[in-house]
């Protein structure tokens, strides 16, 4: 497999990434994956911040792969695209891969959701959206705006879009916002900071579950294609240990804070270990397998104009 020494930047939290588990995901048994698993090592990963990050803690502490994560989308796209393919596997948003997939111009398959949407509305009381107070609203254009637009698209609320997440919560903290869009880790950390000046700041809507029972496919796993058949075994390890963690994560066998502080926290991003625990259960880290819901990909693509290519989604079972 491709080797290269791994440049881990600290970054902010990609906004963007629900909270409700795909109900088609069949997480594998202790007993199955014992029989199938393969070792995933030699592997060259790229990953953005953030929620998306997170799903890879048990690849980052098995110590076996050269794990690279990023701040922002561009070096995800840039990877994308390079006609002399550096990584093995790329995380990043769907709509991104999926696009360049569609259009012929990567070489790189989806094979697995990472993360199904960490998107809510954070405010002191639910009538608020019905009002014509003011919000704040952030990622116009991007995942969070298209999701908020598809969802609200008639509101009686003074909307004012704000150039990234923590802005629109500072607007809700300082009180130049009645209500705010916020992406957990967030959402969870302007209601524990709003606490400290007296509000009762709570999350009044959760556009994953408003979407549909399996929140919205944002972010996948991509592989190289010529990689494929020769490590399909592994690629396919490699999801089953991701979602068996993040189970583990949701039913207490597993400590994320406790992960984070053994591996580095820094390099997932700037949140705080504690926080990231309290807020996991928000961030939409319920990853499956791509196959298995291909109609709620297609919608959600159809967000930014793209059509789900027939050869876009791959099979790793």
């Amino acid at each position: 497999m491709k080797k290269q020494i791994a440049t881990l930047l600290v970054g902010i939290m990609l906004a963007g990434c629900g909270s409700a588990t795909p109900q088609t995901t069949a997480t594998p048994s202790a007993e199955a994956t014992a029989e199938t698993a393969v070792t995933v090592e030699g592997l060259n990963i790229l990953a953005p911040t953030g929620a998306p990050g997170y799903a890879l803690m048990p690849v980052v502490k098995a110590g076996n792969n050269e794990v690279t994560m990023v701040d922002g989308s561009d070096p995800l796209q840039a990877a994308f695209v390079n006609p002399n393919p550096e990584y093995d596997v790329i995380i990043a948003p769907t709509n991104l891969g999926a696009k360049l997939s569609s259009a012929g111009k990567t070489t790189y398959k989806l094979a697995g959701i990472i993360t199904t949407g960490n998107l809510y509305i954070v405010a002191e009381d639910e009538a608020v959206l019905e009002g014509d107070g003011n919000l704040a609203l952030f990622g116009e254009g991007a995942v969070p705006g298209l999701v908020y637009n598809s969802l609200y698209p008639e509101t009686s609320m003074n909307a004012t879009w704000y150039p990234s997440v923590s802005e629109a919560q500072a607007a809700l903290l300082s009180g130049n916002a009645d209500a705010a869009l916020l992406a957990d880790p967030a959402a969870t950390a302007a209601i524990a900071k709003g606490s400290e000046s007296g509000l009762s700041l709570k999350k009044v809507a959760d556009l994953q579950a408003e979407w549909g029972e399996n929140g919205y496919p944002q972010a996948g796993l991509f592989i190289e294609e010529s990689t494929i058949e020769e490590n399909k075994a592994m690629y396919k390890s490699l999801m089953d240990e991701i979602i068996a963690y993040a189970d583990g994560v949701k039913d207490g066998s597993n400590d994320i804070a406790k992960d984070l502080e053994e591996v580095g926290s820094e390099q997932f991003g700037a949140t705080p270990a504690a926080m990231v625990s309290k807020a996991y259960a928000g961030m939409g880290i319920n990853p499956y397998y791509a196959e298995e819901d291909t109609d709620n990909l297609s919608q959600f693509l159809e967000l930014f104009g793209v059509t789900l290519g027939e050869d876009t989604v791959v099979s790793l079972q």
